[in-house]
């Protein structure tokens, strides 16, 4: 949808930069499921079982999977032209300017995977969805706010990255409550 989106608004050249962009951040993101499918079955072990080592088990997971997403991040914060240039060549050099948002991108999906991981094994996936239901709608509204003001790629991928951080935040409001349920049992 967010492809679809840029055709639109920006052009069949900028779906071109920015679908680059997006492989890195789909490509990165991927070990975020294989992390989570580790932890899942542990943490839902303890969260059936209401063991207190629930919530310190769960937050290594949160933490290890926000260095994954830092560790991944970093590099296209810091040195974008270089890896726009390794991976895609001099005709993808506006890509640089691009690679510091999806590496932001990046590091948000996996604050929100980590959360999102602890979630599910608590049992709370309707809830999830709805959280990711609400992401949705952010980055719709976003993304016509973008159109409306005519704003450019970057801030396409802002808005992309806000609804990204809405979920993050309603997961870790979830986790929140989850954890004052459990502590007042």
């Amino acid at each position: 949808m967010d492809v679809i989106a840029v055709r639109a608004i920006y052009g069949v050249q900028a779906v071109g930069l920015y679908s680059a962009g997006q492989k890195i951040v789909q490509g990165i993101s991927a070990l975020a499921p294989v992390v989570g499918n580790v932890m899942i079955p542990k943490l839902s072990r303890l969260a059936k079982t209401q063991d207190t080592n629930f919530h310190s088990v769960a937050l290594r997971t949160a933490i290890a999977m926000v260095m994954i997403g830092v560790g991944f991040a970093a590099p296209l914060i810091a040195v974008p032209e270089f890896f726009s240039h390794l991976l895609f060549g001099e005709k993808f050099a506006d890509l640089a300017d691009l690679l510091p948002y999806f590496g932001i991108l990046i590091a948000l999906k996996y604050v929100a995977a980590g959360s999102g991981v602890v979630v599910t094994a608590a049992g709370l996936q309707a809830r999830r969805v709805k959280c990711q239901l609400m992401g949705l709608a952010t980055f719709a509204a976003l993304t016509l706010a973008v159109l409306y003001l005519q704003a450019d790629l970057q801030s396409f991928i802002q808005a992309y990255t806000a609804s990204i951080f809405m979920v993050a935040i309603l997961y870790a409001g979830l986790w929140a409550n989850l954890r004052s349920q459990i502590r007042k049992q």
